[in-house]
C-alpha cells in the first residue's frame, strides 16, 4: 500500500495479504481487505503490518463501524466482523456477490452486484435484510448521513436508498399517504396511470413501499397496468392496488378512487399537422382524444397553421386565428366564436354558419361567409378590420330591445389621451383635425387628429 503525504510525497509499504482490494481507516490504523488471501491486514502509522486470516471467500470491500472492521466477502455471500484484536465472526446470507460495504451509524450495508440489483442491511447481531431494486450491478456503496447510495456498474446510474422504516410500519405509512392525497390528480391533457400517480405519492413519503403493476378493476377505462383512458370527462369507480413493502415480507391491498379528469377552459391549441378538428393528433395530442383536452373545446383559443379540413362537427372556440398556409373548412357545420376571428390563410364556409356569441368582437382578413350571425342581449359593437367581408347566404344581426348593435369598419385603436367636456388641450394639441364622430353607445367623441397620426378620444364623463 502507498501513503501519500499532504505535499504529494509518497511512501509504499509492502507485506499485506494477497491482492489488497479495499481499504479503510479505524481512527489510528489503515486496514486492507485482501481479495485472494481471505484475510485483512492492519497497517500501523509507521507502516508495521499485521495480517489476520479467516474471512469469508474473497473479501473485497471493507468499512469501520466505530469499533470493528467489516469486510464484504464477494464469493461467500457473507460479511466478516473483525474485532480490534483480530478475532473474526462471519455472517452468511447477504445477496449474491456482496462487493462493497458501508456503515450507517447502526448497521452495515453491502452492495450485492453481478446482476443482483440488491443491497443487504446487516444489524449489529448479524441479522440480515436484503432489498431489491437498485440499478444494474451495484458495485460501490456510501452513506450520506441519512440515505445509502449505490453506484450501479452496468446501470450507468446511482440509487438512493431512503432511510429505513420498520417493515411493520411501511404499508400503514403508504396507506396513510394515499389517503391524505385522495383524490389522486391526473395531468390534464395526458392519459394518466393510477399506479404511477400512487407510487409518486408513496415515494414522497419515503416509505419504500412498491405498487405492483396489476390493477383489479371492473372499470373498462383502466387497463391492467393502471393506465387510465379518458373516453369522457369523468371516469368513475375504484381501483384496488397491491402494495408490497421493500423487504417483500408484507403484501396488502388498498382501494383508491379513479381520479376524475378536470377539463380546463381557455387553453390554446395550435395545429401541428393536417387533420380533423376533433382529432387530437391534429393538435399534437392523443388521438382521437377528448374535447377540451386533446382538441379544442368550448372557449379554447385556436391557432391554425395547417389544413383543418373538414370541420366534422359544430365547435365553440374563443379566438380563432388562421395563419398563412392554414385552412379551415366548415363543411356545413356551425362555428360558434366567442372571441375574435383573424384570417390570413384560407377560410372556406361551404354551407356552414359562423355564429358570433361574444362582445366587442373583431373579424379581420378577407373572409367569404355563407351564413354570418351576430346575437347580443346588450349594447355591443362588432368590428370589421383589415380586409373584405362577404356573405353569400344570410347575414343575421340580432340585437335587443333598447340596446344598439353597432357595426364598425375600423380598427380598435386605444385612445392616446382623453379630454373631459369644458377642458382645452393646448400642449401637444390637435394639428389639422379633419374628422369627428360620436360613439352612440357611450357618447364619447373621437377626433381624427390628421397631422399627429392619431385618433383622440374626448371623454364625455364629468
Amino acid at each position: 500500500m502507498t501513503k501519500i503525504a499532504p505535499d504529494g510525497s509518497s511512501t509504499t509499504y509492502t507485506g499485506t495479504g494477497s491482492d489488497p482490494d479495499g481499504i479503510a481507516f479505524d481512527g489510528t490504523n489503515m486496514w486492507t481487505a485482501n481479495y485472494d488471501g481471505n484475510s485483512v491486514t492492519k497497517i500501523a502509522p509507521d507502516g508495521t503490518m499485521t495480517t489476520y486470516t479467516g474471512t469469508g471467500s474473497y473479501p473485497a470491500g471493507i468499512a469501520f463501524d466505530g469499533t470493528n472492521m467489516w469486510v464484504a466477502n464477494e464469493y461467500g455471500n457473507s460479511v466478516t466482523k473483525i474485532a480490534p484484536d483480530g478475532t473474526m465472526t462471519t455472517y452468511t446470507g447477504t445477496g449474491p456477490y456482496p462487493y462493497a460495504i458501508a456503515f450507517d451509524g447502526t448497521n452495515m450495508w453491502t452492495a450485492d452486484w453481478s446482476a443482483n440489483d440488491k443491497v443487504t442491511e446487516i444489524a449489529p447481531d448479524g441479522t440480515m435484510t436484503t432489498y431489491a431494486g437498485t440499478g444494474a450491478d451495484p458495485i460501490a456503496i456510501a452513506f450520506d448521513g441519512i440515505n445509502m447510495w449505490t453506484a450501479n456498474y452496468n446501470g450507468s446510474s446511482v440509487t438512493k436508498i431512503a432511510a429505513v422504516i420498520p417493515a411493520a410500519d411501511e404499508i400503514s405509512s403508504a396507506k396513510a399517504a394515499l389517503a391524505a392525497a385522495s383524490p389522486l390528480q391526473p395531468v390534464a391533457g395526458v392519459d394518466s396511470n393510477v399506479v404511477a400517480m400512487a407510487q409518486n405519492i408513496i415515494n414522497a413519503s419515503s416509505t419504500g413501499v412498491t405498487i405492483s403493476a396489476t390493477v383489479d378493476s371492473s372499470n373498462a377505462n383502466v387497463a391492467s397496468d393502471g393506465t387510465i383512458t379518458y373516453s369522457s370527462s369523468t371516469v368513475s369507480g375504484d381501483v384496488t392496488l397491491t402494495l408490497t413493502d421493500k423487504s417483500d415480507t408484507d403484501t396488502q391491498t388498498v382501494s383508491v378512487a379513479v381520479p376524475e379528469l378536470v377539463i380546463q377552459s381557455g387553453l390554446t391549441f395550435t395545429t401541428v399537422q393536417d387533420g380533423d378538428w376533433t382529432d387530437g393528433a391534429t393538435w399534437g395530442k392523443n388521438s382521437p382524444g377528448i374535447g377540451g383536452v386533446d382538441y379544442p373545446g368550448a372557449d379554447d383559443n385556436v391557432i391554425i397553421n395547417n389544413n383543418v379540413t373538414p370541420l366534422s362537427a359544430d365547435a365553440s372556440p374563443n379566438d380563432v386565428t388562421i395563419n398563412g398556409g392554414g385552412t379551415l373548412n366548415l363543411n356545413g357545420h356551425t362555428l360558434n366564436v366567442s372571441g375574435d376571428l383573424a384570417n390570413s390563410g384560407t377560410f372556406t364556409a361551404d354551407s356552414g354558419t359562423v355564429n358570433l356569441t361574444g362582445s366587442g368582437q373583431t373579424i379581420s382578413g378577407n373572409n367569404t361567409f355563407y351564413n354570418l350571425t351576430k346575437t347580443t342581449a346588450s349594447a355591443d359593437t362588432l368590428y370589421f378590420t383589415d380586409g373584405t367581408q362577404t356573405v353569400t347566404g344570410t347575414l343575421s344581426l340580432n340585437g335587443a330591445t333598447g340596446n344598439l348593435l353597432t357595426l364598425k369598419v375600423s380598427p380598435k385603436i386605444p385612445p392616446q389621451f382623453s379630454l373631459k367636456w369644458g377642458e382645452e388641450k393646448t400642449a401637444g394639441g390637435f394639428l389639422y383635425p379633419d374628422g369627428v364622430a360620436v360613439d352612440a353607445s357611450s357618447s364619447d367623441i373621437f377626433v381624427a387628429d390628421t397631422a399627429n397620426n392619431r385618433i383622440v378620444k374626448m371623454d364625455s364623463s364629468r
